[in-house]
């Protein structure tokens, strides 16, 4: 009773508490020990068992069951349950122990995620867990959070995984939001135009691929040659990056044709002078830029000739700016003037057959003779007195003829008719004298041609 009396205890004997006074027992401790364990998500008691102090086990009976423990991990209350004295006069005394449950170890890795880039914001969020016990899951860490993987342009953010939980020790393994660059294609641009004798260039460039109503403006993008003076293709190429953009490169072209021109052999005309003649050089029509013909690689054939005759005069080539045409000259030897004069002569009637033969001509060059000339001569014959037409005609390869007439003059010959004489005497009539002679008639002529 608390003031020096005799205290009444009570013991457990096979079931049934039984009043003994303190003072005629001797008191035993007995005391559960103290245990660890490691979180598990289940009801821990330990395994510890007890001490006795200061007596032997012997005087125990009945059940060694722990009570007590705990399932979370911290420190639990250990007590003893279903022991008694196996003796009259002991008196035991129950201390109590500690059971401890460390936090298990758990690993918090935060989620990571690849996606590509779409112009808007994109972000990853929560998290794994390696480590849990007894098939509990992440739902159980009401004390973690993430932060951050949120991003809108292309690159890494990290999201961070933070907090504790009362039954697992944490480490934390961070992820990340990975955001790769969309694909865009860039193509040069590509232009045609001709040649002008300046520096000409193409610029520029469009892109297929860009997203969310996104302009070039979101490149860096550098473009280098697509210039050039001279006919002939030029690459354009681009080059460059972007924040968000993975580019392909396509390149593009400058094409400088051939400006036209017309290349036309020169012509000539001239008059035949028996020794050869030519005719050279070529104009050009379209030629740009003050360009002279010094520009063009032009062969010149043909063109010269001696005799009287049309000379193809042709140009033939080519040009490094321009696409030719070519358009042909001719050498044109007219036939010189020659006159042609049948030759004239004047005869005296001899009552046969005379003539005038050949001819003379005026205006042959470089010492040629009639023998260059295919001339036939007609006429210019007769037997009597008269005029006979002496005619020539023909050609000449190289002589335009003009013909003159000749003729031949066939002159009377001269004769002497005398009328006859006579003497006589006077009868009384009428007397006469009749004929004559004739003096000069040709070829046995009588006097029946008079």
């Amino acid at each position: 009773d608390g003031q020096g009396g005799t205290d009444t205890v009570w013991r457990i004997y096979e079931g049934h508490t039984t009043p003994l006074l303190r003072g005629f027992l001797t008191p035993v401790t007995v005391t559960a020990n103290d245990a660890t364990a490691t979180y598990d998500g289940t009801l821990q008691t330990g395994a510890a068992g007890y001490t006795i102090d200061p007596h032997d086990a012997d005087l125990l009976s009945g059940s060694d069951s722990i009570t007590g423990g705990g399932r979370d991990a911290g420190t639990h209350t250990l007590g003893l349950d279903g022991l008694w004295s196996t003796q009259q006069g002991y008196d035991l005394i129950i201390d109590e122990g500690t059971l401890t449950i460390e936090q298990a170890q758990a690993t918090v890795i935060a989620n990571s995620a690849n996606v590509t880039y779409n112009g808007q914001q994109q972000n990853v969020s929560g998290f794994t867990a390696s480590g849990l016990v007894n098939g509990e899951d992440v739902s159980v860490l009401t004390g973690v959070t993430t932060s951050g993987g949120s991003g809108t342009n292309a690159g890494s953010y990290l999201l961070t995984a933070s907090g504790s939980d009362g039954n697992y020790a944490l480490t934390f393994v961070d992820g990340a939001l990975t955001i790769d660059k969309a694909t865009a294609t860039v193509t040069a641009n590509s232009g045609t135009t001709t040649y002008t004798g300046t520096e000409q260039n193409i610029d520029g460039f469009t892109v297929e691929g860009l997203i969310n109503g996104e302009g070039q403006q979101v490149l860096d993008v550098q473009l280098s040659g697509g210039r050039g003076t001279n006919a002939g293709n030029y690459d354009h190429t681009a080059s460059g990056d972007a924040q968000n953009y993975l580019l392909t490169f396509v390149d593009g072209e400058l094409t400088i044709d051939k400006a036209s021109a017309t290349v036309t052999a020169n012509s000539g005309t001239t008059t035949y002078t028996g020794t050869e003649q030519s005719v050279d050089g070529f104009t050009v029509e379209g030629l740009v830029n003050g360009e002279g013909q010094e520009v063009l690689d032009v062969q010149l054939s043909g063109g010269r000739g001696t005799n009287a005759g049309n000379y193809d005069h042709t140009a033939s080539g080519d040009a490094q700016n321009y696409l030719l045409t070519f358009i042909d000259g001719e050498l044109t030897i007219d036939k010189a003037q020659a006159t042609v004069t049948a030759n004239s002569g004047t005869t005296t009637y001899t009552g046969t057959e005379q003539s005038v033969d050949g001819f003379t001509v005026a205006g042959l060059v470089n010492g040629e003779g009639q023998e260059v000339l295919d001339v036939q001569l007609s006429g210019g014959r007769g037997t009597h007195a008269g005029h006979y037409a002496h005619t020539a005609s023909g050609d000449a390869q190289n002589y335009l003829l003009t013909f003159i007439d000749g003729e031949l003059t066939i002159d009377k010959a001269t004769a002497t008719v005398t009328a006859n004489s006579g003497t006589t005497t006077y009868t009384g009539i009428e007397q006469s004298v009749d004929g004559f002679t004739v003096a000069g008639l040709v070829n046995g002529e009588g006097q029946e041609v008079l």
